[in-house]
């Protein structure tokens, strides 16, 4: 696995985790003040490890019903383990996908398409960064 990141290392961290890399939030200016890393969701203990390992600010995590199992196993692990457990977790999917993970612990859920501005929105709400407060 080779993450993709995009941003300066000073900046807190957005773990982005996909079945497909696809940049997000790029025409948004409180994105900008994040950096960026973009992981495949294929490989949970890889993710896993990086999470442990690197502890971003904020994980946002895209579900499928193909990757379904994969996802949610994902995020009981990271409730499960001391160093993971308090890092805000964001879902993104369709209704379906909504219905079927109601039960995990997670800390909000976005349906998908969204646009930047609720992407924002959910950012700020999940993150203490000063800048949300002038953009919000």
């Amino acid at each position: 696995m080779n993450p993709h990141t995009i941003g300066d290392s000073t900046f807190p961290t957005i773990l982005i985790v996909q079945e497909k890399i696809v940049k997000i939030g790029s025409d948004s200016l409180i994105l900008t003040l994040f950096n960026k890393v973009y992981i495949s969701q294929k490989q949970n203990k890889i993710v896993l490890s990086w999470i442990q390992q690197n502890q971003p600010n904020l994980i946002i995590l895209e579900l499928n019903k193909s990757l379904e199992e994969n996802c949610s196993s994902l995020i009981t692990l990271l409730r499960s383990d001391w160093l993971t457990r308090d890092i805000p977790i964001v879902v993104t999917g369709n209704s379906f996908v909504l219905r079927a993970i109601k039960n995990l612990d997670y800390n909000t859920f976005l349906k998908t398409p969204y646009s930047s501005r609720e992407l924002e929105k959910v950012v700020c709400s999940l993150t203490h960064l000063s800048a949300c407060k002038v953009f919000a």
